[in-house]
């Protein structure tokens, strides 16, 4: 069953990703301005996913249970990983 999972799984992604590829496509040709925007809002978005993906295999939780975070540590992180990511 964990096939059939992995595979509806990787068709939505596909599908998503096409999708989302026109809608930049499209968006560009109207205004590079709107489509720069459009981009960065993007990526923006798959940041903050991968970020907490991330946090949830490297420490078994979102939240460390080993350590206690401050916002402004968890902020500070978060900031590193998305200037990374660009």
């Amino acid at each position: 069953e964990l096939n059939h999972i992995s595979l509806i799984s990787s068709i939505a992604l596909v599908l998503h990703n096409i999708i989302e590829g026109m809608a930049v496509y499209a968006t560009v040709n109207k205004s590079i301005s709107s489509g720069i925007l459009m981009c960065l809002g993007i990526g923006l978005v798959i940041t903050i996913a991968l970020y907490f993906v991330g946090r949830f295999f490297s420490h078994g939780d979102i939240y460390s249970p080993r350590e206690e975070r401050t916002s402004k540590k968890y902020f500070e992180e978060f900031f590193k990983d998305s200037i990374s990511f660009f």
